[in-house]
């Protein structure tokens, strides 16, 4: 999925960097995000939290420990026509 178009969809750039790595790598922990989107540690949890609350990102225990999920792409879709 193209970033450029995600951000035309309202979505922040690191919004959009982060969503799309979790659709190609899902569940992933936050240090994958970390080390593949460039974003800032104190910017990844707010940028997970704002996904999250959008309904695009889900966090997922396993073995004790957090792992982040993308939703449906059809999600985005909903978001738009809101």
């Amino acid at each position: 999925m193209d970033i450029g178009l995600l951000e035309n969809l309202g979505l922040t750039r690191n919004e959009a960097k982060v969503y799309v790595q979790l659709l190609d790598e899902s569940p992933a922990p936050l240090s994958f995000l970390l080390d593949k989107t460039g974003v800032s540690r104190r910017g990844i949890y707010d940028v997970i939290e704002s996904l999250s609350k959008k309904g695009l990102v889900s966090v997922v225990q396993k073995d004790g420990k957090k792992y982040y999920a993308a939703s449906n792409p059809k999600r985005l879709y909903e978001i738009v026509r809101e």
